[in-house]
């Protein structure tokens, strides 16, 4: 196999007989490097704000200001990699991604701290461009749906093992040691896997040749590849999904713990250590989804759907039924489905978009989850503090209601177009 065969075809990998998953892993270990960059500031929060003096509006934008470049740039990301090479600006990134964490505890002042995490912002969303784009290449065609599935946990397993070490990291050493562990992350990272994509780049094509634009020109382009992107029913459908999805995990990740606690479900001590339990469940179901369910032939839109529609009852009930111990089993329940949703929307990429539109795709859905990501919090506070908790559950019923509405439109339109690009 070579990559004059592969570069025939938009689909670069078609011809590869074997994934190799040791390079899935590796990019994979990316994604969760990125998905730190997020999870790193929450745990650190309290200590972070009473050094910096950072008022309750500017703790949120410590978190938030991640999200809100994935809000802004989310689509350009994905023309930037193209025009410039995917494995060269994850090159970047990862190492951009190392050197702000690093730089972190150094220049601990309010605006030297605010200013460094716009710059975690753009190494984390050219990595969820980039990493996924290429993890897609290196699968051949029957693992895709699975390599994407695994993708879509991603961002879980970067909470999860973050939750799982900050307390020792901090207990022992500060909240310093926490950002100069992820620092060590993205060095490690980027010495395995930058080696590893050179030489398989001299064995198959990975990626568009990359222009090279200068930037009026890649302005023109960027212009260009949103009106291509927004105009492709099947990606932006498929994204409208993920928006679903971001909207309502991020909100369970912060607001599931109310009715956990009001309802007499868990102790305040014990509600740490359920909701880990709970993100670790999310993880399961979405590894399961590539592991068991697309292995068996079942379509990802067929998955996504019927997990959406458990997924409204399960919030519901946990909102605005249940109490007591049938609310540990609904908020189980409720973050099973939520880790299959995930699973499967991101399995859906490689049947919405061709390998030349991937890394577009994936942009959109680095911008979609974002956009969730951003709103759903405020979403689902403000409905809660107006109109009580089980509000909020309709809310949710609302946005899985249309979430599996997008889903069913877009296999109509993949069935009519097919996977345009």
């Amino acid at each position: 196999m070579t990559a004059d065969c592969d570069a025939l075809s938009e689909n670069y990998g078609e011809a590869r007989e074997r994934t190799d998953w040791y390079s899935v892993a590796l990019l994979f270990v990316a994604g969760i490097a990125a998905a730190v960059h997020f999870a790193k500031v929450p745990p650190v929060l309290p200590s972070l704000s009473a050094e910096l003096g950072l008022s309750p509006i500017g703790g949120g934008l410590a978190v938030s200001l991640v999200a809100l470049m994935g809000v802004v740039l989310g689509v350009a990301a994905g023309a930037l990699v193209d025009a410039w090479g995917r494995r060269r600006l994850l090159t970047v990134s990862l190492i951009a991604g190392g050197v702000t964490s690093a730089l972190v505890p150094v220049l601990s002042s309010t605006s030297a701290f605010l200013g460094l995490r716009v710059f975690e912002g753009l190494s984390h969303l050219v990595i969820v461009v980039a990493a996924p784009s290429l993890m897609g290449v290196v699968a051949r065609p029957s693992d895709r749906t699975l390599v994407m599935t695994v993708w879509g946990s991603f961002f879980a397993v970067g909470f999860a093992l973050t939750d799982l070490v900050a307390p020792a990291l901090v207990d022992g050493w500060g909240w310093r040691s926490l950002f100069w562990a992820h620092a060590v992350l993205f060095a490690v990272v980027t010495v395995l896997l930058v080696p590893r994509l050179n030489r398989l780049a001299r064995e198959q094509t990975l990626e568009p040749p990359p222009s090279g634009a200068r930037a009026k020109v890649l302005l023109r382009t960027v212009i260009t590849d949103h009106g291509r992107l927004y105009r492709h029913g099947p990606i932006m459908l498929a994204t409208a999904a993920f928006v679903c999805h971001c909207l309502m995990f991020s909100s369970y990740l912060s607001y599931v713990r109310a009715p956990l606690v009001s309802g007499g479900a868990v102790s305040a001590d014990g509600l740490g250590p359920w909701m880990s339990l709970l993100a670790v469940l999310s993880i399961v179901a979405t590894t399961l989804v590539g592991a068991v369910l697309l292995r068996l032939g079942v379509s990802p839109f067929t998955t996504l759907t019927v997990s959406f529609a458990g997924e409204a009852l399960a919030a519901v009930a946990v909102f605005a039924w249940l109490d007591g111990g049938a609310l540990l089993v609904g908020s189980v329940v409720l973050f099973l489905f939520s880790g299959c949703v995930q699973g499967a929307t991101f399995a859906t990429i490689p049947l919405v978009a061709s390998d030349r539109m991937a890394a577009l795709a994936h942009g959109a859905f680095a911008q979609g989850g974002n956009v969730g990501t951003f709103l759903g919090p405020p979403l689902y506070a403000c409905v809660g503090a107006s109109l009580g908790w089980g509000a909020v559950g309709v809310v949710s019923l609302v946005i899985c209601v249309l979430g599996a509405g997008f889903a069913v439109l877009t296999v109509v339109v993949v069935r009519r177009v097919g996977r345009t690009g």
